[in-house]
């Protein structure tokens, strides 16, 4: 079967950090998992649409949906946001 293994390190910048509230690798579907690496809202943001992408893909057709479809509508999201400002 082929998988991949993600691994990160936690660094908190302050004592006041609640550990379990920092997530660096998220699921969006049984099979689709997210990482990164940068500003957490606008990860959370993305998270959030590439999970409704899926729930809408899986409304439509029945079937999960392919990673490649995820990854280009996600990398299209990204795109517009760098190019609105």
């Amino acid at each position: 079967s082929n998988g991949v293994v993600l691994a990160t390190e936690k660094n908190y910048k302050s004592v006041l950090y609640e550990e379990h509230s920092i997530h660096k690798v998220e699921m969006v579907t049984d099979h689709i998992g997210m990482v990164y690496s940068g500003m957490g809202p606008d990860y959370r943001l993305l998270v959030r649409r590439a999970r409704k992408l899926a729930q809408q893909y899986y409304m439509r057709y029945g079937e999960p949906i392919p990673t490649s479809q995820l990854v280009q509508r996600v990398a299209y999201i990204m795109q517009e946001y760098t190019q609105s400002g």
